[in-house]
């Protein structure tokens, strides 16, 4: 297993610097066949941000599944009806107590990889 540590808004002046976005997207154009993201909170603009890359992968046969939380308002209900529109399979985490959501996981799997 390969784990990276993006480093989304600690390191930004730095030249190793690499936007979760800009990440996401490059990865979902080399050989993997699952993307799962485990997410705090989901933006519309976000999604925008992705979606051609989102959907290049699907097309060519690749797994998406993403689970989003909606715990104190994050998320937006454009996001999801974007995500819902684009055919995205996306499940809602909510936590009905006092313990929130909060992941920031992003898993790209091959057979090898």
């Amino acid at each position: 297993m390969n784990v990276k540590f993006i480093s989304q808004g600690i390191e930004s002046d730095s030249d190793s610097y690499v936007p979760a976005g800009n990440y996401i997207n490059a990865s979902l154009k080399e050989d993997y066949t699952r993307f799962s993201a485990f997410v705090a909170f989901v933006s519309a603009g976000g999604i925008e941000n992705i979606k051609e890359s989102l959907l290049s992968f699907r097309g060519n046969g690749g797994d998406i599944r993403l689970y989003v939380g909606v715990d104190m308002h994050g998320t937006s209900k454009e996001a999801l009806q974007l995500l819902l529109d684009l055919g995205i399979p996306t499940y809602i985490v909510y936590s009905s107590n006092r313990i929130v959501y909060h992941p920031k996981i992003y898993a790209f799997e091959s057979a090898n990889r």
